[in-house]
C-alpha cells in the first residue's frame, strides 16, 4: 500500500513537471518562436539571415548539413535539415539515412507509412527496375513521415537531378499549416 502511494506521488510529480514545460517542436525551437529566439537556440553562428529565413552550415554526427528556418510575420513555421552526401557509396548513404530515421522515430514515434516511395515528376515506374536503383538515378524518392500534435516531419532520400548528389532531407512544419493544405 505504501509503495503504491509512493509510485502515485512520483507519477503525479512527473506529470506536473512535464505538463508545465513544453517539449521542443524542432531542434530546441517551437513553432511560433521569433527569429531572435530561434537564433539564440542554436549554438552556432548562422551563415545567412533575412526577414523570412535563417540558414546554418555545420556538421551533425560528422555529416555536412545545411539547416534552414523559415518565418512568416517573424514566427517560426518551417525548418529543414539537408544532408548532402555527394559521391559517397550509395550503401553508406542508405545506412546513414536509416540512422537518422531511427533517431526521428525515437523522437516522434513510428512513421505513418514505413514503405512510402514517390515517383518524381514526369517519371513513370519502370517495372523491371529495382527500387534503390531508381532512387540512385533520381527517378524515385523514399519518404518517411511523422505527425505529432504540433509537428509534421518528413524524411526524404533522393538524388535531385539538378545537383546529381545524393541527399536526404528532414523537413519539419507546424502541424497547423498542414491542416490548412
Amino acid at each position: 500500500m505504501k509503495v503504491a502511494r509512493i509510485i502515485s506521488v512520483i507519477l503525479i510529480i512527473c506529470v506536473v513537471i512535464t505538463g508545465c514545460s513544453r517539449a521542443d517542436d524542432f531542434r530546441g525551437a517551437n513553432w511560433g518562436d521569433s527569429q531572435a529566439k530561434v537564433i539564440k537556440s542554436e549554438d552556432i553562428e548562422y551563415a545567412y539571415a533575412d526577414d523570412d529565413l535563417v540558414m546554418y552550415v555545420t556538421e551533425m554526427d560528422g555529416k555536412a548539413v545545411e539547416i534552414y528556418y523559415s518565418f512568416v510575420d517573424n514566427k517560426l513555421t518551417e525548418a529543414e535539415v539537408k544532408f548532402i552526401k555527394g559521391d559517397r557509396r550509395f550503401g553508406e548513404i542508405v545506412k546513414s539515412y536509416d540512422g537518422v530515421a531511427e533517431q526521428l522515430t525515437e523522437i516522434y514515434g513510428e512513421p505513418k507509412d514505413p514503405d512510402k516511395f514517390v515517383w518524381l515528376v514526369g517519371e513513370e515506374k519502370r517495372k523491371d527496375e529495382k527500387t534503390w536503383r531508381s532512387i540512385y538515378h533520381g527517378r524515385l524518392a523514399f519518404i518517411l513521415e511523422w505527425e505529432t500534435k504540433t509537428t509534421y516531419v518528413k524524411l526524404e532520400l533522393s538524388r535531385p537531378r539538378s545537383t546529381k548528389k545524393m541527399t536526404y532531407t528532414i523537413f519539419a512544419q507546424d502541424i497547423k499549416l498542414r491542416q490548412d493544405e
